[in-house]
């Protein structure tokens, strides 16, 4: 290898000179970092999502793009640059008042991006302005629809978020006020605490060599010429890892599933475009990828698996794992009732088939991972961007043969997860190049490696047969699906949950008890198949609401009507599968959808529409959102402890296995610990992601944090709030009855006698000390465990199989107004409603950013984002522009209202609410689009609507 080549370069930083030799063909980005900078982001590698922009000479640059070697004599300004600066304070402020950030790894770019759009237009800024301005930046959080909100209230052009949060709200307590984020600070001024901001100067580097066939044996591997070259510090074949691990740890083992039991490097054969073959660790990013120049791989190939279907009926030496006798790694059964006499019976047979296309997660901070091995102590720090850091060190010690004890996960913020944050895979390889060398180890993912190699989702196809009264009552269901696992669903990533899901929840919330399901799970040769929001539910909800729109159109019954006839009565309701439905507002809901949609004006307004040959269409869909998942033979469990600790000065702590990945968990825990504690929301902190820190705990997903968080931190401050009731009525010299908890204060409501919970804090710490004040108390000290574990859940299977995984079920409704040019295929949505009861609201603004997020990811999948495959297995999307993530122009208008019916199992009441806007977003675009096209008699059944795709679907039923 050639000497690298620096260049001296001088420019300003933030005001600094700066003066140094950088490689000749080093990004900005890059040597940003390298100079200390943290603020800015990497997500793309192509100038696409913007969160790496900066200001180069007071113009916004994508320093992705940027070679730094032409950037002699410049003024760079970063977000961290900006502190002093008043227009950006501005901005940031509106930004936490209109909650316009949650993983806040895009933000510093989106900031910067607005400031320009401020500066250029001034009191003249116009909505579109805004999104013109904003085009260049992505957000996968937040849907947008906040950040045009914040950027219009620095202009002074609209009223705060949290301000008209608070007006609408009946607030009571700290618990149901639009607290802002006590997290945004951070993450808007560049500092977050991402994976690679712990990246330090002498790390190593790990590079993947990775296969460029999706089945094949591997021949020979030559690395002769790679490991002569210099800065190289490893290279490594699966074979000769062998000695140093166990295969991968599977995320899930339950009914009977197969495990592909295979190393996260391959050892005999190559089952995806993307599989990890090499290993390269080397002294800087460049060495090792020159180091992958020279191995030479040989390959025999085989015949190669792109669809489910094909590769159901695959022999010898298509069956991707030698140890199965099929690509099946799941087929699961159910029946209940009499389908057969019900189906003779019938006035209406209704038989369709559904498809999903493949599409996932694709979050902003893709995987990364520093991994430091102690050789001498045997001890191991990872720093990793995941959801669960407990179950990453299980997996971990599995692997590796550590004890867990020895290891350590430190997960800071995460830049997006939405499931695919669940398992592990591709991390176990910079881990293993720490451990052989005894040095630390960074890797960061590529855009184009998560595209090609990363996780993918939905990917079914699903018969759905119904049997109807001529009256429209559904008298049963049978449901077939069969879903793309890629080459895994619960080893490499845990996926396979999500169609299991769709044929459990499939009667959603209607009335039914003769129900059918067969899902069949079914490997091919395409990247592996993950967790994402919705997980399932989505499935499910497509397949009964297309099934009441197909028996609607055949009855000539209105689709509300229909779905009136059959929504659930009453309360408690088992579903045919098992799940117990506690209770919920569903007919409610979608009452009150139709009332708020004004559904009568809107099909007047489709009529004039149509006459001028405009194509409108609209949807109303009830929805479930099954919550807080618990799963046997899993790490994924039904409790979850926090940790609660009063320091001497009033300061509170909450530690917790929750991890934060952008949902606010810093804010709305520390609003519940003041709510029962009686102390201030901004005297509490929340501690999470650190192994060594925190109580074990599942970790983030299936929006479980109100349920066990939240009830794990009640329990724990209720046992420390009796403590203070016993100390406090000692130094105020009155009876328990006679305290009143305000804001941080107790007062003893007959002499107005008052001490702060600081003063109270310190009494029991230091003077006169626990042994006097909390003698009579359980416990002498301010801090307690709580542990929840829901009443809900039951493994225990009846007698025809079904047990309770879920134990809450939010429910809600969702309209849509669409328009669609049948000429180019175009869909565009208008404006999306909900009503939704999601139980008590912790903080009403953060969880309308949650489900506007989740209606924007769905409707992304629904419109515009796909992978695709050629024959070959090979990836035809190779950057996140071919990708098609949506920008804020496909932003429609979003309208959330609320019901509350409180959970009957959490003392506060709240059940879930992550996932609400990724579960019927689909079914009502797909609902609404064949509203529109019901002139041309146009069928939709693929969640596929991308321009492409409707245009095909209108010609072939044309033809």
């Amino acid at each position: 290898m050639k000497e690298e080549i620096r260049e001296n370069i001088s420019f300003t930083l933030n005001s600094e000179n700066i003066e140094k030799k950088f490689p000749t063909g080093a990004f900005l980005c890059d040597s940003l970092k390298e100079l200390g900078d943290k603020s800015v982001r990497i997500g793309c590698e192509e100038g696409a999502c913007g969160a790496c922009t900066v200001e180069i000479d007071g113009l916004l640059t994508k320093s992705c793009l940027k070679l730094t070697n032409t950037c002699s004599g410049s003024e760079i300004t970063t977000i961290t640059g900006l502190e002093a600066d008043p227009l950006t304070e501005k901005i940031k402020s509106s930004f936490t008042n209109c909650h316009a950030l949650q993983c806040g790894y895009c933000t510093a770019g989106m900031i910067l991006s607005s400031r320009n759009v401020l500066k250029k237009h001034g009191d003249e800024l116009t909505e579109s302005m805004v999104k013109d301005g904003l085009i260049g930046n992505i957000c996968r959080c937040t849907g947008y629809k906040n950040i045009i909100h914040a950027v219009m209230h620095a202009a002074g052009k609209v009223e705060s978020l949290v301000k008209l949060e608070n007006q609408e709200a009946n607030i009571t307590g700290k618990i149901g006020e639009a607290v802002t984020r006590k997290e945004d600070g951070r993450l808007m001024s560049g500092r977050g605490k991402f994976t690679d901001n712990f990246f330090k100067k002498d790390d190593l580097f790990a590079y993947i060599l990775r296969s460029d066939r999706a089945h094949a044996m591997i021949g020979e591997i030559d690395t002769g010429e790679a490991k002569k070259q210099p800065q190289v510090e490893l290279i490594m074949t699966g074979q000769e890892a062998q000695h140093y691990w166990e295969p991968i740890s599977p995320t899930m083992d339950l009914l009977d599933l197969k495990l592909p039991k295979r190393y996260p490097l391959a050892t005999d054969k190559v089952v995806f475009v993307g599989e990890p073959v090499v290993l390269i660790i080397a002294r800087s990013i460049e060495a090792a990828h020159l180091a992958g120049e020279k191995i030479r791989i040989e390959y025999r190939d085989l015949p190669v698996n792109t669809k489910a279907c094909d590769s159901l009926k695959a022999k010898e030496d298509g069956i991707l794992y030698d140890s199965w006798d099929n690509n099946i790694q799941v087929d699961f059964n159910f029946e209940n009732g009499e389908l057969e006499n019900t189906f003779g019976s019938a006035d209406l047979i209704v038989e369709e088939t559904i498809d999903s296309h493949r599409f996932g997660a694709m979050p902003m901070e893709t995987r990364a991972v520093r991994a430091n091995f102690d050789s001498f102590e045997k001890s191991l720090i990872i720093h990793a961007s995941t959801q669960v850091p407990h179950q990453f060190r299980i997996y971990l010690s599995r692997v590796f043969g550590l004890k867990e004890n020895s290891i350590q996960i430190i997960a800071g913020d995460v830049g997006g997860g939405f499931g695919s944050k669940l398992s592990m895979d591709t991390e176990y390889l910079p881990i293993l190049g720490s451990i052989i060398l005894g040095k630390p180890v960074r890797w960061h993912e590529s855009r184009a490696e998560w595209i090609h190699a990363g996780f993918g989702a939905r990917d079914y196809t699903a018969k759905v047969k119904g049997a109807f009264d001529k009256s429209g009552h559904l008298k049963a269901l049978e449901t077939d699906i069969i879903a793309d696992m890629g080459c895994d669903g619960a080893e490499r990533a845990c996926g396979l949950g999500m169609p299991l899901n769709g044929g459990t929840f499939a009667l959603g919330p209607y009335v039914c008890e003769n129900y059918k399901t067969r899902v069949r799970c079914v490997v091919t040769n395409k990247a592996p198949y993950n967790a994402y929001r919705g997980f399932g539910k989505d499935l499910a909800n497509m397949l009964i609401e297309r099934t009441l729109d197909i028996a609607a159109d055949r009855l000539e019954m209105d689709q509300i009507l229909i779905r009136k006839k059959n929504l659930l009565k009453s309360y408690p309701h088992q579903i045919a599968t098992g799940p117990i439905l506690e209770n919920g507002t569903q007919r409610e809901c979608l009452e009150e959808l139709e009332k708020i949609m004004n559904v009568s004006l809107l099909r007047e307004e489709q009529s004039q529409a149509l006459a001028n040959n405009r194509f409108l269409g609209i949807s109303l869909i009830p929805y479930i959102e099954p919550a807080g998942a618990t799963f046997p033979s899993s790490a994924f469990q039904n409790y979850e402890s926090v940790n609660v600790r009063v320091a001497a000065d009033g300061s509170v702590q909450v530690q917790t296995g929750i991890q934060s990945i952008g949902q606010g968990i810093e804010t709305v825990y520390a609003q519940v610990t003041a709510e029962y504690l009686g102390c201030s929301v901004e005297d509490v902190g929340v501690s999470w992601g650190d192994t060594n820190v925190t109580p074990w705990g599942s970790g983030t997903f299936s929006s479980r944090g109100a349920m066990f968080a939240v009830g794990a931190i009640i329990k724990a401050a209720n046992k420390i709030k009796k403590r203070i009731e016993i100390a406090s009525a000692i130094l105020l010299n009155c009876n328990k009855e006679a305290l009143l908890f305000e804001n941080g204060k107790i007062k003893n409501k007959i002499t107005n006698q008052s001490i702060t919970f600081k003063e109270l804090s310190y009494a029991v710490y230091v003077n006169p000390g626990a042994e006097i004040i909390l003698d009579q108390a359980d416990e002498p000290s301010l801090e307690a465990m709580g542990t929840y574990r829901h009443p809900q859940v039951n493994w225990k299977a009846d007698e025809l199989g079904r047990a309770q995984f879920y134990p809450a079920h939010s429910n809600g409704a969702e309209g849509a107004l669409v328009e669609v040019d049948p000429n180019t295929g175009k869909v565009q949505v208008l404006k999306i409603w909900i009503v939704a009861d999601h139980g008590k609201i912790l903080n009403p603004l953060l969880l309308k950013g949650q489900i506007t997020g989740g209606i924007m990811q769905q409707l992304g999948g629904t419109l515009y984002e796909k992978f695709d495959y050629d024959s070959k297995g090979r990836p035809l999307q190779r950057t996140l522009k071919e990708y098609g993530v949506p920008n804020i122009w496909s932003t429609p208008e979003i309208e959330i209202h609320h019901l509350e019916t409180k959970s009957p199992s959490t003392e506060v009441g709240a059940k879930g609410g992550g996932e609400d806007g990724c579960i019927a977003t689909s079914t009502a675009i797909m609902g609404a689009v064949e509203d529109a096209l019901r002139p041309m008699g146009i069928k939709i059944t693929s969640s596929d609507l991308s321009p492409k795709n409707l245009r095909q679907i209108i010609e072939n039923n044309i033809t």
